[in-house]
């Protein structure tokens, strides 16, 4: 073997050894303060690509990650941009009730007298017919607020039962987010708003989408159903009221499903106002111009 053999040998023998060991894979633990670890496992996974692999830790908000040191630096700065505190908006949700109650029928109303005398005893009535018809109409206001994290979501009561169950889900077995052989209890059967929140930029413009969504009882589980072709993306201004309604093509649908019962039974309409609030990570108000 010459000396030019044994010095490329030699070299071939050093790059190898340096690819092995910059290729050489170590774990390291990443705590993730701020948003859920979950959240940013994809973004790491497509930056890693073949050369390890990253999981969330079971046991808390943190990710155990195997890959090069080269790539736990690029981790390192990605998690710096990506793991910082998301703001929260609170929905302050303002029921307005408003149904009515009618109490018709016929009756009698009338009067009576007995005397007594030496001859025995007469008796002397006096009775009128009645028509009855009379309409109340009932108001009632409830308020709830809930806190979602920007880019999340949550839920809006709207009613534990509701009186078109049968029309609602006709109404998902046509538009396909039903089964057709799926069986149902109507009286077990509630709505719900799903309301998902996105502050734009720094704020104060807020993007909402509202879901409609409906939940029934199965035996001891709860099915849901999001009725999602007809949702409703509205933006609003930090502390800007806005009315919830279904309008167009969706007019029927909400108008059914924006219904309840009274607590007296009787069929009432929702009129639902929300108003969104940027709020801090730790939960003090944002104020926004």
């Amino acid at each position: 073997m010459n000396l030019r053999s044994t010095a490329t040998i030699l070299l071939l023998f050093l790059l190898c050894s340096i690819a092995n060991s910059e290729d050489e894979l170590t774990v390291k633990t990443y705590p993730v303060k701020w948003v859920r670890a979950t959240a940013v496992l994809e973004p790491i996974n497509i930056l890693i690509g073949d050369k390890g692999k990253a999981f969330k830790y079971s046991a808390g908000n943190e990710l155990i990650i195997s890959t090069t040191d080269t790539l736990h630096k690029q981790i390192a700065s990605l998690l710096k941009d990506l793991d910082h505190p998301v703001p929260n908006v609170r929905l302050d949700i303002m029921m307005g009730e408003t149904g009515r109650t009618v109490d018709s029928g016929l009756g009698i109303k009338g009067s009576g007298k007995v005397f007594i005398s030496k001859n025995g005893v007469k008796t002397h009535y006096n009775f009128k017919p009645e028509a009855r018809h009379q309409t109340t109409r009932e108001t009632l206001s409830t308020m709830q607020s809930i806190l979602i994290q920007s880019g999340r979501e949550g839920s809006l009561h709207i009613g534990e039962e509701i009186p078109y169950a049968d029309w609602l889900f006709y109404y998902g077995r046509s538009h396909g987010y039903i089964d057709w052989d799926f069986k149902f209890e109507t009286k077990r059967t509630g709505a719900l708003l799903v309301a998902k929140v996105q502050v734009l930029g720094s704020g104060p413009l807020i993007s909402i989408t509202l879901t409609p969504e409906i939940r029934t009882l199965i035996g001891k589980k709860y099915r849901r159903f999001r009725f999602t072709k007809v949702s409703t993306t509205v933006t609003a201004r930090d502390g800007q009221p806005i009315t919830i309604g279904g309008g167009g093509q969706n007019r029927e649908f909400y108008n059914k499903f924006l219904t309840g019962f009274s607590r007296t039974g009787n069929i009432r309409s929702l009129n639902i106002t929300l108003t969104p609030h940027i709020m801090n990570a730790d939960g003090t108000r944002t104020l926004t111009k």
